[in-house]
């Protein structure tokens, strides 16, 4: 049984915890103009909600298609959380892009500011418009990876942390069975849930 539309967050936009498991490719079919806060609605083939770049996501994606939405339609792009994206001066994790139909051949490299008064290298690597995905589907053990990763559990506590919650010994987490990791995985991502909702609170 695959847990990803379990545990998707309940939101009325793709947020940075779509991709606690990994990263998605996405196709293009719509954009529309939206907030003051938000301007730009990019509606996917793949999701129900529309994705709300952030302001440097949208200057990349400028960049690789051009100013004018409507050449975008049809474009795909594989986004991802990258945990080091600031709020407020707090790393909260955030959404990125890491690759990009329709920006040729070589990859896309250019200067973005992950912070005030900062800028560094960001690079893209370029995908087809149809054809296989970057990266191959994720498997059991790939969840099971990424959110251990998420919830920031090092490589000597991960045997006792799938341990407490299987109620068993685990001797080496790669061999517990698909039904033992989606447990474990569902453990992680309410953890991390409650990590966030407790530090939203305090500010």
């Amino acid at each position: 049984m695959n847990i990803t539309e379990s545990i998707a967050p309940k939101s009325d936009q793709v947020n940075a915890d779509d991709f606690v498991l990994g990263p998605r490719t996405f196709t293009i079919t719509e954009v529309r103009q939206g907030s003051s806060e938000q301007p730009v609605w990019i509606y996917l083939a793949e999701h129900p909600q529309p994705f709300k770049p952030s302001k440097t996501v949208l200057r990349l994606l400028g960049m690789g298609w051009g100013p004018e939405t409507d050449a975008w339609h049809g474009k795909r792009l594989t986004l991802y959380r990258d945990e080091t994206v600031k709020w407020a001066g707090k790393a909260v994790g955030g959404i990125r892009v890491s690759h990009m139909s329709g920006i040729g051949r070589k990859a896309l490299t250019t200067m973005l500011p992950p912070s005030k008064g900062q800028r560094v290298p960001y690079t893209v690597e370029p995908i087809a418009d149809d054809g296989p995905l970057p990266a191959k589907v994720p498997g059991p053990l790939d969840r099971l990876v990424w959110a251990l990763n998420a919830a920031k559990i090092d490589q000597v506590d991960r045997r006792a942390y799938c341990a407490r919650v299987l109620q068993r010994e685990v001797v080496d987490p790669r061999d517990l069975t698909e039904d033992e990791m989606a447990r474990v995985v569902e453990s992680l991502q309410e953890a991390i849930a409650y990590e966030r909702e407790q530090e939203n609170q305090n500010g």
